[in-house]
């Protein structure tokens, strides 16, 4: 009986199978981080060699290195790859869905550093899981729906290959890819937003939180203050998502502030002032160490080390107190760290006081508490840094019920569909409620303390304008993220002060206010010399302001690859032109007249 004889096997085949297979990938990872036609439109377009190639070539060895895990003989690490391979291209196609990024080599192909800082921060706020649950459930339907079907077809290459590749390689090949990874990644972390979603994604998350940042104490207050300069009581509320386009008051059609309309004489309102970042976290972290915008190249030690405005309010005789509307137990945000609360005599946590607390009451659970302090310190001088709850998104969560007068007199964009519609009314009737209202409720009650007030918000909002889904932390220069809100509310005998102070520069001041300029200001109302802080901080809204802004994007401390969107006179007039009249005239010059103004209404 004769042996079956063997055929002569094509050593060729399976190698052509497993580069054929292994190029299909390729092109898929292109598609997910790019798009094929954008890919090849960019490569056509005038970029450099190294720019060009550079980037393909990783591309190429970190898509041969994963697909070497797709074959591997080895089932766990074949599921365990494709289940990652999901995970990492969800996040993405999320990601990209709700920022709208525009991609190309120079933005990083869609997802930096500081995009990943940003959800690394937005994940520490108390209710972000549940808010994006919430007000992007589609799109993250959607984004997994896409990521499971690109999943799909690397799964069906690899299944038509026919390709298996022994433990060895499969374990050996990643592991020697990964140790360039490792070398690259050291030398330029910026370089790692052109490698394939499956690689980036994930090193970019752990580039944030590896960013090198100052760590030590901060630098103690050693000025001198002048205690006959000082105010008693000063109040910062920082809001929550607020607009500054988008209340009346500001020159918005549709009355979201009809109560600081009829008392905007006894106020100074600077119009539409800019934020100091997009999203709250560097926001805060500004707001409260005074950073200069030509000192960013060193946030990651002067925004941990310059010493913060608490202690500054320590060292000239101030009890200080912190009020959260946000979080609650022992979570810390905005960059705040536990040394940082050496120079804080109380904090108030109002979901941690108040656990029923509904989220359209907590800004009003904030003025029960204000209001309570002022009249317990009525000896005592007083600085309040209050974060409020806000219009964070969903904004339906920030009111009982839609505002009937705004929906009476809400006119629908045209060029919008009703979802975005439904969405502005909600954020108007959000802005009505949370700032007018929360006013009306405060102001009456507290003018006999005569303390100051300073009110702005973290950052602006993008209401679905450019087609952006996304509301605010976008490294794109929308300027509608960095667009806030400045009022000072100079209450009882500390109007006169206040009207003394800023007179001379309020009408030339109007719609030229940046955060950068509330720091120094909170400086001389605690009696600082003016001498000193024009040393080392910006302009105070005392000085004469030439409207010339910058708020940044993408700002994670430690990290170089931020981003800066200017603002002046001509992007205002352009971008919001209800808001352009500027005041014919000062405020009121009469205090007894305001008192009565203010509690009247």
């Amino acid at each position: 009986m004769h042996k079956k004889q063997k055929l002569p096997s094509k050593p060729f085949s399976g190698i052509i199978k497993l580069m054929v297979a292994g190029i299909l990938v390729f092109l898929v990872y292109i598609q997910v981080g790019v798009g094929i036609v954008d890919y090849i439109r960019m490569v056509h377009q005038d970029y450099s060699t190294q720019l060009i190639l550079r980037p393909f070539l990783f591309n190429c060895i970190f898509s041969f290195a994963f697909f070497l895990l797709y074959v591997s003989q080895n089932k766990a690490i074949r599921w365990f790859s494709y289940c990652f391979t999901f995970a990492t291209f969800s996040l993405f196609i999320i990601y990209q869905k709700l920022h709208g990024s525009g991609l190309d080599f120079n933005t990083g192909l869609g997802f930096e550093v500081n995009d990943a800082n940003t959800i690394l921060i937005e994940m520490q706020r108390s209710g972000a899981v549940d808010a994006a649950m919430s007000s992007y459930s589609y799109v993250i339907c959607y984004g997994m729906l896409i990521a499971l079907a690109y999943t799909m077809l690397i799964w069906l290459i690899v299944k038509l290959s026919g390709v298996r590749i022994g433990k060895y390689y499969t374990s050996l090949i990643p592991i020697v890819v990964l140790s360039i990874l490792y070398i690259e990644f050291n030398h330029s972390k910026a370089s790692i937003a052109n490698f394939p979603v499956v690689v980036k994604v994930p090193f970019q998350f752990y580039a944030a939180a590896t960013l090198p940042v100052y760590r030590g104490k901060r630098a103690p207050v050693t000025w001198h203050f002048n205690a006959q300069k000082q105010v008693n009581k000063l109040v910062f509320i920082v809001d929550e998502s607020v607009r500054g386009d988008v209340l009346s008051i500001n020159g918005f059609k549709i009355e979201t502030t009809p109560y600081l309309q009829q008392i905007k004489s006894c106020i100074f309102n600077y119009g539409i002032a800019t934020s100091s970042g997009n999203c709250s976290a560097s926001s805060h972290i500004m707001l409260q160490t005074g950073i200069r915008p030509n000192q960013m190249h060193e946030m990651a030690i002067r925004l941990f080390k310059n010493p913060s405005i608490f202690q500054f309010a320590k060292h000239a005789g101030y009890k200080t107190i912190y009020i959260d509307g946000q979080t609650m137990g022992s979570l810390l945000q905005n960059y705040l760290r536990s040394s940082d609360f050496e120079s804080i005599d109380k904090t108030i946590q109002i979901r941690s006081k108040y656990p029923n607390v509904t989220h359209p009451e907590i800004d009003f659970k904030i003025s029960e508490e204000i209001i309570r302090l002022l009249k317990e310190n009525t000896q005592e001088k007083l600085f309040i840094y209050v974060i409020k709850s806000g219009i964070h998104f969903p904004y339906e969560k920030s009111i009982i019920q839609v505002d009937p007068g705004i929906a009476k007199t809400f006119v629908e964009d045209k060029n919008s569909d009703d979802a975005v519609d439904q969405l502005r009314l909600n954020y108007y009737s959000s802005t009505k409620w949370n700032v007018d209202h929360f006013f009306n409720t405060l102001l009456p009650q507290i003018a006999q303390y005569n303390p100051i007030i300073i009110y702005t918000s973290d950052h602006g909002q993008v209401l679905r304008e450019q087609g952006i889904l996304a509301t605010h932390c976008i490294v794109n220069n929308i300027v509608y993220q960095g667009i806030v809100p400045l009022i000072i509310f100079a209450l009882g005998d500390s109007y006169t002060k206040f009207l003394s102070l800023a007179k001379n520069n309020f009408l030339n001041n109007y719609n030229k206010a940046s955060h950068f300029n509330i720091f120094p200001t909170i400086l001389l109302l605690f009696g600082y010399s003016e001498k000193d802080i024009a040393q080392y901080y910006e302009p105070s809204l005392f000085d004469k302001l030439n409207g010339k802004r910058i708020f940044y994007t993408g700002v994670a401390p430690g990290n170089p690859d931020y981003y800066e969107t200017k603002v002046d006179n001509t992007t205002i007039q352009r971008n919001f032109p209800a808001a352009i009249k500027i005041p014919t005239s000062i405020v009121s010059e009469d205090k007894s007249s305001c008192v009565d103004l203010i509690k009247s209404h």
